[in-house]
């Protein structure tokens, strides 16, 4: 008789990898794709501000003339040379022809002249331009007017403004100086407004009461009134606070207060922290919320049981609970914080002129022109401003549901369901 026995079955479930960075990437992409196209918005708006100073055609604060082709340089010269001859000349003695870089003045001293083949001593590096050597085939520009409201063109891609800048070089350089307002003042803004809400909703009491008072006074006053007397106050120059901003940037700044090719840094860093105070009034009063429901968890009982400190329990069991809340907070604020700057720059209160800015640019000529028929000097900031705007509430809406589990029951995750699990 056969006796069976029964062995155990080693059976080892297979584990499914996990998917790569990109592919988990590419999955996210799919499902929120109103949220990638706001990244995409951001990403190419911030890069052109970060290189602005290469992919800027031209000097944002510098006029844009008028240009003709007078002449074509005949033979190759060198640094040192100053007998040029000149093909096709349409010029004549005394005048300053631009070739290159470099520009060169004709001199009354003419060597030869058959038809419209010109040999001429010149004077080299005019205008404290450098002499550099030419080669054949070079051309001789002539300079004439300031181009002033030239509609868009090869040349000038988003047109010229009634000053003659380039439209496409302020636009690129007032997505660096518009960015950065909005970075730093959100940054100063939701950390300051992250650090009281959390310390008024845990503390309670006496500290709580001081915070809230002081926060329902600011909230008295309308958002522009009390931006206003925000940059008002830290930007007097003989004020406490703008001294002490001084002190701290002057490490930084270049000649005429540069810093990153930004003119006037300081008057726009005052605007920043302006604008970073006016955020922090809210984000603590929605901070302080969260907090106040959080406290009560039993973990923060079982913490405070076992002789957690108060700092100890907001930094390692409170904060990060807020931390996700906190950074949507970040991206409602930032379009804020740029729209803010663009108010206060339409009243001529924000950014200073000439330095480019995407509100500065929506404002005063700009928008008389477009009133009458010239509308390219403000559309193309006014539409660079929508764009991150528009970017920064759709990657927001989309952190907030990947970072929702209740959101983000239904995208796919589980059970192939396609509706959002409650």
């Amino acid at each position: 008789m056969v006796k069976e026995v029964a062995a155990p079955i080693d059976v080892q479930e297979a584990a499914t990898p996990r998917p790569g960075r990109w592919r988990r990437g590419a999955f996210l992409a799919r499902q929120h794709p109103l949220g990638a196209f706001g990244l995409l918005c951001i990403l190419v708006l911030f890069g052109a501000g970060v290189l602005a100073d290469v992919v800027a055609p031209y000097n944002p604060t510098e006029e844009s003339r008028l240009t003709r082709q007078v002449g074509i340089l005949a033979e190759a010269v060198s640094a040192d040379d100053n007998v040029f001859t000149i093909d096709q000349a349409e010029t004549g003695p005394g005048s300053t022809i631009l070739i290159g870089e470099e520009k060169v003045r004709l001199s009354d001293f003419i060597h030869s002249e058959v038809g419209d083949t010109l040999v001429i001593e010149v004077v080299r590096g005019e205008d404290d331009t450098v002499a550099v050597p030419h080669e054949s085939g070079e051309g001789f520009e002539l300079r004439g007017a300031v181009d002033q409201l030239s509609p868009p063109s090869l040349s000038h891609p988003f047109g010229t403004d009634r000053s003659g800048w380039d439209v496409l070089s302020r636009t690129i350089w007032g997505a660096r100086i518009s960015l950065l307002i909005g970075l730093v003042s959100v940054s100063v803004g939701i950390s300051l407004g992250a650090f009281f809400g959390v310390l008024s909703g845990y503390m309670g009491g006496i500290v709580d009461s001081i915070v809230q008072r002081f926060v329902d006074m600011l909230l008295a006053f309308p958002a522009l009134v009390l931006l206003l007397a925000i940059i008002t106050v830290i930007g007097d120059e003989d004020s406490s606070a703008r001294k002490a901003i001084d002190d701290l940037l002057s490490p930084i700044l270049t000649g005429q207060g540069t810093f990153w090719g930004i003119p006037a840094f300081v008057d726009i860093f005052v605007v920043s922290i302006g604008i970073g105070v006016a955020v922090a009034v809210g984000t603590a009063r929605i901070i302080r919320g969260a907090v106040l429901s959080l406290k009560e968890n039993v973990y923060i009982e079982a913490a405070r049981s076992i002789g957690a400190s108060s700092p100890r329990i907001m930094w390692v069991h409170i904060f990060p609970n807020v931390a996700a809340l906190v950074v949507v907070l970040g991206s409602i604020f930032l379009p804020i914080a740029i729209l803010a700057e663009s108010a206060i720059s339409f009243l001529g209160v924000g950014v200073p002129y000439p330095t480019p800015s995407w509100g500065a640019d929506l404002s005063e000529q700009n928008r008389e022109n477009a009133l009458q028929g010239d509308w390219w000097p403000a559309f193309f900031p006014g539409l660079a401003l929508s764009l991150i705007v528009l970017g920064f509430n759709m990657v927001g809406d989309a952190f907030r549901d990947i970072s929702d589990p209740r959101l983000r029951g239904g995208q796919g995750s589980g059970g192939g369901r396609g509706g959002v699990s409650l």
